[in-house]
């Protein structure tokens, strides 16, 4: 009989009673309301962060590719005499350039085949590495934080003009008529651009914000 009270003391020293499991979720459901928010401020300041550094190696291959060519890799559709610019919604422009720029390999597939208006690269030479994590079946690049499914790419311009100033005209889907947005005197309400583009053969950016709607300069990206 001793022995058996002995063992029912021991078992239930040994155990949690219900108040203190309730007491340990508690804790538990505190500490990740707590640390929540600042996982996910880390883990969008990470893809903003390869966002960064992916617009910068699209624009290094570009300019590497008029490095060796002497004139910009462009898509067979653009107008000479004027910037292009392809948009965050321009699958398939950006499947035509980073056909080129793969050393005329599609990335997504790694397939030969090239797209209808792919810009020509005769040397077959490969100015950018992008694995298929980094686009889309569509062809385009990925943008790691995307405002939402409609613009899920990188915008970009070229000077296709050849004036060295990008951004001062040019085709493409955008209100400001292929203008670079002016992050220096946007507010968070307000998108403003640059009326004379600025001085260079290309341009990339990238909407982070996490909303189409917002202008907030501190979560873009961009090269200029």
């Amino acid at each position: 009989m001793k022995l058996s009270t002995l063992n029912s003391r021991r078992t239930r020293s040994l155990g949690f009673t219900l108040v203190e499991l309730l007491v340990v979720i508690g804790i538990i459901a505190i500490l990740a309301a707590v640390l929540f928010p600042g996982i996910t401020a880390a883990i969008n300041a990470s893809k903003r962060a390869k966002a960064a550094t992916t617009a910068g190696q699209i624009q290094t291959a570009v300019l590497a590719y008029y490095t060796e060519y002497s004139l910009y890799p462009v898509p067979t559709s653009a107008v000479a005499s004027q910037d292009l610019l392809i948009a965050d919604n321009d699958a398939v422009n950006w499947k035509a350039l980073l056909f080129g720029l793969c050393g005329n390999v599609n990335p997504y597939d790694s397939s030969t085949t090239a797209p209808g208006t792919a810009c020509t690269n005769n040397r077959a030479i490969t100015f950018l590495n992008l694995k298929s994590s980094d686009v889309d079946a569509n062809g385009g690049p990925k943008n790691p934080l995307p405002p939402n499914a409609a613009h899920p790419y990188y915008n970009l311009a070229i000077d296709y003009d050849y004036d060295n100033i990008v951004g001062d005209s040019g085709t493409g889907t955008t209100s400001a008529l292929g203008k670079l947005p002016d992050f220096t005197n946007s507010t968070t309400s307000t998108m403003k651009y640059l009326a004379t583009g600025t001085t260079g053969g290309v341009a990339v950016w990238a909407n982070c914000n996490g909303s189409s709607g917002s202008t907030n300069p501190n979560f873009w990206v961009k090269t200029y």
